[in-house]
């Protein structure tokens, strides 16, 4: 049982990464001790007694704190007051930006009060080819805080789970870029020049969504047809017709499970930029996205089967109780990622664009297959007879016919 101060310290149910930064603001001074706790002490000239020791678990999670002989008594209380503060004032804060996806955007969604997508102002700058990274402005609402720096994270993580979400649900795909970097590019004349990225046009300023009667509603598809890989994008941005069903049964997730999503979702959203440093490692962040997913299954392994392991046949469980189809693609999902994350192959686009003959050929298609299957996977786990299915699954005893 957790000891009676870090009781009081995690009495708001904030997150525990934000209850040691509050803890840390506080005393001023921390310390990571030989065995991998964190010490806390008052700032000062001299070596300080340590005031607090956290506690940290196998996760690198604070589970407990013991008080140490700098501890104060106005100390807790304090802390306790700081941490009542932060989690009474916490508020819905609206932010906007401009984002980027793989098709025009003209027309305008919004969902509920978490997030909406409309077109860039008139006269924004825009690609003046029809394969590009067209601008758009994206607006979402995340707990905000008073405290500037837990602000920050707060809002960096809600943009980066929705973010991915949204990978995963849109075909186009979602992406913000970083302007804190230079890159070398070809002037207007052709001259060479090191100048910064970034994108930027005046955005409209205020505290809720743009007002999006201005634009036609986003034009729509048969989710079978979005998903299948038929849906048209040259034409603009589009959306499956069960969009709000995906984002309600997203949200209506028990916490355990969004956090297993929001991990698969994470590299199913990675893959995109992977793949353009390395074919091979966006391959390993598909199927690590699948693995998230995997149940871990709760039967021995069947020496029958080549005594499979329990990874693989958590990846099994899961393909087959989702998918219910093509076994042999999955058998060589699995082995393709193997081979490359164990380091006995790469994929030979990873050596050189050209050549590799059919064998080269086959890899593409396999990767393509993959990809679609990973979107599938993780758009149908979204449903909780989908989820309730794969757990029935991997529960099952393993018997041969």
């Amino acid at each position: 049982m957790a000891s009676t101060i870090f009781q009081r310290l995690t009495a708001t149910k904030l997150a525990l990464d934000e209850i040691e930064e509050v803890i840390a603001s506080h005393f001023g001074h921390s310390s990571w001790t030989d065995d991998g706790h964190v010490e806390f002490s008052h700032l000062g000239l001299f070596v300080p007694d340590v005031a607090l020791t956290l506690l940290l678990g196998e996760d690198r999670r604070p589970r407990d704190a013991i008080a140490g002989p700098g501890l104060k008594d106005s100390d807790i209380e304090a802390i306790e007051t700081a941490l009542t503060k932060l989690a009474s004032t916490s508020t819905y804060v609206h932010y906007r930006q401009v984002a980027f996806t793989n098709a025009p955007v003209r027309s305008a969604y919004k969902y509920k009060d978490y997030f909406q997508i409309v077109p860039v102002p008139i006269g924004s700058p825009v690609p003046a080819q029809a394969m590009a990274e067209w601008p758009f402005v994206f607006e979402f609402t995340y707990m905000g805080s008073a405290n500037m720096s837990i602000d920050a994270h707060r809002r960096a993580k809600a943009e980066s789970k929705l973010l991915s979400l949204l990978n995963v649900l849109f075909i186009s795909g979602v992406f913000v870029r970083p302007s804190h970097e230079k890159v070398w590019v070809m002037g207007p004349r052709g001259e060479t020049q090191y100048l910064q990225a970034g994108y930027y046009h005046p955005v409209p300023s205020g505290p809720r969504f743009l007002e999006r009667a201005l634009y036609p509603p986003m034009r729509r598809s048969p989710a079978q047809t979005y998903y299948g890989g038929f849906a048209e994008t040259l034409s603009g941005f589009s959306l499956p017709d069960d969009i709000e069903t995906s984002l309600d049964c997203y949200h209506a997730m028990s916490e355990a499970d969004r956090d297993r999503f929001d991990i698969a979702a994470h590299w199913f959203s990675r893959y995109a930029d992977l793949k353009k440093v390395s074919m091979s490692s966006g391959i390993v962040a598909l199927v690590t996205a699948l693995e998230a997913l995997s149940p871990k299954s709760r039967v021995p392994p069947c020496p029958t089967c080549g005594n499979i392991s329990a990874a693989v046949r958590g990846f099994q469980t899961l393909l087959d109780a989702v998918l219910q189809s093509n076994t042999e693609a999955k058998d060589q999902f699995y082995r393709l990622r193997s081979k490359i994350a164990h380091g006995a192959w790469l994929l030979h686009s990873d050596f050189s664009a050209w050549g590799g003959g059919s064998q080269a050929r086959l890899e593409e298609f396999d990767v393509y297959r993959l990809e679609e299957t990973v979107r599938q996977v993780l758009y149908r786990w979204l449903q909780p007879e989908i989820r309730d299915q794969v757990e029935r699954a991997a529960a099952r005893s393993h018997r041969h016919g």
